[in-house]
């Protein structure tokens, strides 16, 4: 699995790309524009994400708009919706309109700070990009 990790917290990126590692690379963006810089470059070299998972509150260009540009992107490229990157927004706010946006927006799932395995491998199990045993807690 190719993940992209934005987040302009490093302490948070961090963790969401160890949470990762079992399952794949990840590459890391610090803001939105640095984001879409890399999911297009993705994209013209035949190795579209998997998965972003991308912060709500960051400087300059939030996740909000960063989300809006990257479907925007898949859109131009007649990319069908079955076929998208994966988005999970990720926050510390839970905040109604931020939500409803998001969804709006069409990401896949909404992940509330501190992220935790758990609830990032359910999500990731329900969109079919890792298999995990719930039970066990493990692959």
């Amino acid at each position: 699995m190719r993940s992209l990790v934005v987040d302009d917290d490093l302490v948070s990126r961090r963790v969401v790309v160890e949470l990762l590692r079992p399952y794949g690379v990840s590459e890391q963006a610090v803001s939105g524009r640095e984001a879409i810089s890399l999911f297009i470059a993705a994209h013209d070299q035949k190795q579209p994400f998997d998965l972003v998972m991308l912060d709500i509150q960051m400087p300059n260009l939030d996740g909000q708009e960063t989300l809006a540009a990257m479907r925007a992107v898949e859109n131009q490229r007649g990319i069908a919706p079955q076929m998208s990157v994966k988005i999970i927004m990720t926050t510390v706010n839970v905040d109604r309109a931020s939500i409803d946006a998001a969804f709006k927006n069409q990401c896949e799932a909404y992940l509330i700070k501190p992220i935790t395995r758990e609830s990032l491998m359910i999500n990731l199990e329900k969109f079919s990009l890792v298999p995990w045993n719930r039970q066990n807690k493990q692959l």
